[in-house]
């Protein structure tokens, strides 16, 4: 009954992204991808099969234009391999883009369904939560048959990161040696979740940054409930890590994405000096405010001096200022404020939806998206 009950809610997350658009994708033998931002991973994926570039070749990987291996290169890499394993045709290319973030929502679901799972250990809740999934329009409309952006992937990442954190954060383990293999496998899947995500998007230290946030708020709670957060922090120290390892590796051998984007770690050692806070303050028995607000301020010291002194990631955090000091007045509604009232109430962003629009010129017919 309870597998029933998923299937059923899984399969209302396939309907909702289908059924509504599949006739404005797969129309007169073509197929149309929602959206203007997507043709370009439409273009890339045609360009390495256009010119030689093969999917079963290592080396290829190395031989991206500089172009594509600094932009959102795990997306068309998700797109090139599945179409050159059905074919190998810009067609082909086009229908596994259409269909890639309809089968990252049932994914993204699953996993939504395991965290409620997890957090209430009740399967009520995680079909409940699934179906609130499925009808959110936000992530319906970003995760629609043909919207082939970089969000569908970014929110599996997400997902996988955030079930991760969920067993890692809800299980006691009062001591080092009650880790066991189980907590040492989620801390390396939480790994692999955190890489995966800075290799999708370019934009993606915005998803990740505020695991700092999380760690930070994990230690203070820890310490003031007089419990020691040292093995939780070992395992984080472990995932980020496996996440160094995998960005900083796949960068050196194979030159993809701009050095910013390589952030882990920095949060390595963000990690390392909050555990060793945690200890400093458990042995010594300091006062927890004033040792909160030294290390507030020498936190924000070193972001700081890495902005001022360190130009690889000064320069990605740069451009996100001048982004946003740019378009911020604009009339781009993912740069409006939540709280400046554009967007009705602070439940505007969960609802927000894309509204379709057709443009006719020259007898020819484009179809887009506007918001």
């Amino acid at each position: 009954m309870d597998i029933g009950c998923l299937l059923g809610a899984l399969s209302l997350v396939v309907v909702l992204r289908t059924v509504f658009v599949f006739g404005a994708v797969f129309r007169d033998g073509q197929v149309v991808i929602a959206g203007n931002d997507p043709y370009l991973y439409v273009y890339w994926v045609e360009f390495l099969f256009e010119n030689g570039f093969s999917a079963f070749d290592p080396g290829s990987l190395a031989q991206f234009p500089g172009a594509l291996a600094t932009h959102d290169v795990l997306v068309v890499l998700s797109a090139w391999l599945p179409a050159a394993v059905l074919g190998g045709t810009p067609a082909v290319a086009r229908a596994v883009l259409a269909w890639y973030p309809v089968v990252a929502a049932v994914v993204v679901g699953l996993f939504v369904y395991l965290i409620a799972l997890r957090v209430t250990a009740d399967r009520r809740i995680g079909v409940a939560a699934v179906a609130l999934f499925a009808v959110t329009p936000e992530v319906g409309y970003r995760m629609m048959l043909g919207f082939a952006d970089h969000d569908a992937l970014d929110l599996v990442w997400l997902g996988l990161s955030a079930l991760a954190l969920s067993h890692l954060s809800t299980r006691r383990r009062p001591h080092l040696q009650d880790i066991d293999r189980a907590s040492v496998f989620t801390a390396a899947i939480l790994g692999i979740g955190i890489a995966g995500q800075l290799m999708t998007w370019r934009g993606s230290p915005l998803y990740v940054a505020p695991l700092g946030l999380f760690v930070f708020a994990v230690v203070l709670s820890a310490l003031r409930s007089d419990r020691s957060p040292a093995a939780l922090l070992v395992l984080l120290l472990g995932a980020l890590g496996t996440a160094s390892i995998l960005t900083v590796g796949v960068h050196l051998v194979v030159g993809w994405f701009s050095v910013y984007r390589v952030v882990t770690p920095v949060l390595f050692v963000g990690t390392a000096v909050l555990t060793a806070f945690a200890r400093l303050v458990r042995d010594r028995n300091l006062d927890l405010g004033p040792a909160t607000g030294a290390l507030i301020g020498a936190g924000t010291a070193g972001i700081v001096g890495i902005w001022l002194f360190v130009p690889p990631l000064s320069a990605g955090l740069t451009e996100f200022v001048d982004y946003m000091a740019a378009y911020t007045w604009g009339n781009i509604i993912e740069t409006q404020s939540i709280l400046s009232g554009q967007l009705g109430t602070v439940m505007g962003p969960i609802v927000i939806d894309g509204r379709r629009i057709v443009d006719r010129r020259d007898g020819i017919e484009y179809e887009g998206v506007i918001w």
